[in-house]
């Protein structure tokens, strides 16, 4: 088993936390559902249809946070 330590003095009287396998897991299928999901979006047809690709990106993640 590969030991991860995080330095954070909130993690544990230590200051260290052991990540473990199911968390190691667990970051991996969430990694890989957000690489799908941004994979999907940015392969959306929608794209091709903008001329300034970077302004609509950026107007899109505004929307999506008001």
């Amino acid at each position: 088993m590969r030991k991860t330590t995080l330095n954070n003095t909130a993690a544990g009287g230590a200051g260290e936390a052991e990540v473990t396998e199911e968390q190691r897991a667990g970051f991996a299928e969430a990694r890989a559902a957000c690489l799908n999901a941004l994979e999907a979006l940015t392969a959306h047809a929608w794209w091709s249809e903008r001329q300034d690709r970077h302004g609509a990106w950026m107007a899109l993640q505004k929307a999506a946070t008001e």
